[in-house]
């Protein structure tokens, strides 16, 4: 080295990460950022160089891992759909609406038209709870992504992953909210109304939540419509329209458990 020339150091090159750890980390990376903020584009517009700079890999084994940014893509939707927070059932704010209605108006139950009126009541309450927290959700956000890449044309050689992983996320979803449906309707003393299940009603309250809310993404404005309708007392109260429709799809499909089957 020429005197009075200043060393340089020799740059550190990262230590190689094995391939499966350099994988977990990035999928681990794709999960958090999608955590931080949902998705309001889609999953395609999912920036890889910011996740690659997160996950503390190289962009070379990133690249190993995953050929395209869509292959990458694909692996990452099933990585968050398949963690437990991703389960999509009704909000813990939504349960506790529903036991508490349970708990206020117990005393009514021991009739027909009681048990109705709570079933009612119940329904105009927890219907926009759930609906409000699935907007401010950004599992939802995620959740209708997913829908938007699996319907998006794409390279063939992943479209294939993408619908299968919708479909079986879709499916948790409905048989989750049937169950749910299934114990809390036969809590109000109703039965479905042959040959309607409880996953009839799952997949109806979901349409018309779901529609509802992507609705709102386009015209916020749809957010606090409001109907009359009737209170717990049989007077006229303020609905909000989601709930309204809620409670139309699930009086169409259950009567009192009380009332002649119609085979009887």
């Amino acid at each position: 080295m020429p005197e009075g020339e200043a060393a340089v150091p020799a740059r550190r090159r990262k230590p190689r990460i094995p391939a499966k750890i350099a994988r977990q980390q990035m999928l681990d990376a794709g999960v958090a950022l999608v955590e931080r903020s949902g998705l309001t584009v889609g999953f395609g517009h999912l920036p890889l160089e910011e996740i690659i700079a997160d996950a503390g890999v190289s962009r070379a084994s990133a690249y190993r891992q995953w050929g395209s940014h869509e292959s990458y893509v694909v692996d990452l939707i099933a990585e968050i759909f398949g963690r437990p927070q991703y389960g999509l059932g009704f909000s813990s704010g939504t349960t506790d609406s529903i036991t508490a209605g349970l708990r206020e108006h117990a005393a009514l139950l021991e009739t027909v038209e009681g048990r109705h009126a709570v079933m009612r009541d119940i329904i105009r309450i927890a219907a926009e709870r759930n609906f409000r927290d699935l907007l401010a959700s950004p599992q939802w956000h995620s959740y209708e992504s997913l829908y938007a890449a699996a319907a998006s044309p794409g390279d063939p050689a992943n479209a294939a992953a993408l619908e299968a992983t919708a479909r079986q996320v879709e499916q948790h979803f409905i048989d989750t909210n049937a169950g749910f449906y299934q114990g809390a309707l036969g809590m109000l003393g109703q039965r479905f109304i042959a040959p309607a299940t409880a996953r009839t009603v799952a997949v109806a309250t979901h349409i018309v939540v779901s529609g509802y809310a992507n609705r709102v993404r386009v015209d916020p404005s749809f957010a606090d419509m409001q109907v009359d309708g009737p209170a717990l007392d049989g007077s006229t109260t303020r609905w909000h329209l989601v709930a309204w429709l809620t409670y139309q799809a699930i009086a169409s499909f259950v009567e009192d458990a009380s009332a002649p089957a119609a085979s009887d």
